[in-house]
């Protein structure tokens, strides 16, 4: 989408497939030109259009190479919806939803270091994938994301083409994460539909314990950790007695 202003009123215009776009009957002055691409991408320029001649202008989008990826599997069907999220203003996120194949998302809640969803779909059809983009102030810290699926703790995906074919791995849900100069990607692999509540927080949240714990091996691990935790401790008395005597 192409947006020209002039004394602060817009013309929209959209570009065909080559990238290319025509704009006729202006009258002169100076305008501005703006290059949007999926409200994440901006490319601005300024120019002046004078009495009978053409003005070209050039606009170029650096956009990174894993929206491409989730751009082409739109076009395949792999990509099901997406959750466009901006940057805080006036201490809310503003978010757009996008359904680009028989998937609905209900949000649920969107602040600071944690974003909820309700996703839906057809219970007979593929898997698909979510995209969640948004600005790079929303989460402190990509690294310390905890995606939970239904409740439960997701695997990452091992790269892009995985996370993008959601139905390579059964029953397993997954995630990928990435991060550009422009915002943040979060890619979810949804194997199969009915309704599913995804969140995706920042930080590490109640009852983490438990689930490392789960996740890592069971009761065996647990005990392990107590009994660390319960030598650390008589080391540390042991260690004041000693002072005492001498």
């Amino acid at each position: 989408m192409v947006a020209i202003y002039f004394l602060g009123n817009p013309i929209y215009t959209q570009t065909d497939e080559n990238g290319e776009f025509s704009v006729f009957a202006l009258l002169t002055g100076n305008y501005v030109v703006e290059a949007l691409h999926t409200k994440k991408y901006l490319s601005k320029e300024f120019i002046e259009v004078k009495e009978n001649e053409g003005t070209e202008v050039n606009l170029i989008i650096d956009i990174t190479e894993t929206r491409l990826e989730i751009e082409r599997s739109i076009r395949t069907g792999n990509v099901g919806a997406e959750l466009i999220i901006q940057d805080e203003e006036n201490a809310e996120f503003e978010h757009d939803i996008l359904i680009y194949n028989g998937i609905e998302i209900d949000l649920i809640s969107i602040n600071r270091e944690n974003i909820s969803i309700i996703v839906n779909g057809d219970e007979n059809g593929p898997g698909k994938t979510i995209a969640i983009t948004t600005g790079l102030d929303l989460f402190s810290s990509i690294n310390d994301l905890v995606v939970k699926y239904d409740g439960e703790l997701i695997q990452m995906a091992d790269d892009i083409e995985d996370v993008l074919n959601p139905n390579n791995d059964g029953i397993h849900a997954e995630y990928l994460v990435t991060k550009g100069t422009e915002g943040i990607e979060i890619l979810l692999s949804i194997p199969h539909f009915s309704e599913h509540e995804i969140t995706i927080s920042g930080f590490q949240p109640e009852g983490a314990v438990e689930d490392l714990v789960e996740t890592v091996g069971g009761f065996t691990v647990f005990v392990t950790y107590i009994s660390i935790c319960i030598i650390a401790g008589l080391l540390f008395v042991g260690a004041i007695f000693v002072r005492r005597k001498f």
